[in-house]
């Protein structure tokens, strides 16, 4: 049966192409921004799968991105194992727009077998603090 072993949402994501190493840049836990919408430059949404032995070696699947439950961005994906029992899939964003404070859900379904997802917050600042500048008369 395939699972996700892990999921995760970074700034970057890349494969060493020699040795075929896998380096995560800055994790993002949560979003917080003062102004929307918020253009986000890059983003990577990282998998790990694993199948036991006899599962199949192709899977297609459709990558879903939602914001408090309303889809922003949908796209098929395919996965191939070859003849290993695991699978780094890594889906990049070059240039992502999220438009309001909410709850931001990265999903990758796979053949209505198995999904995978990441969730988190998008939140604002405070608004900044009234500035003073005289009191009774006086300038500060």
């Amino acid at each position: 049966m395939l699972q996700s072993k892990i999921a995760l949402i970074a700034q970057s994501v890349v494969r060493d192409a020699q040795t075929n190493q896998i380096s995560i840049f800055n994790v993002i836990e949560g979003i917080i921004a003062q102004n929307f919408p918020l253009y986000m430059q890059n983003v990577s949404f990282f998998i790990l799968w694993e199948r036991e032995d006899g599962d199949q070696q192709d899977y297609h699947g459709t990558v879903e991105i939602t914001l408090n439950g309303h889809l922003l961005l949908e796209h098929g994906i395919d996965l191939n194992f070859g003849q290993s029992v695991h699978n780094r899939t890594i889906f990049n964003l070059n240039g992502f727009l999220i438009p309001e404070i909410g709850k931001l859900k990265f999903v990758l379904k796979i053949d209505e077998i198995s999904k995978a997802s990441f969730e988190l917050q998008v939140k604002t600042t405070q608004p900044p603090a009234e500035r003073i500048d005289h009191v009774d008369g006086t300038t500060l």
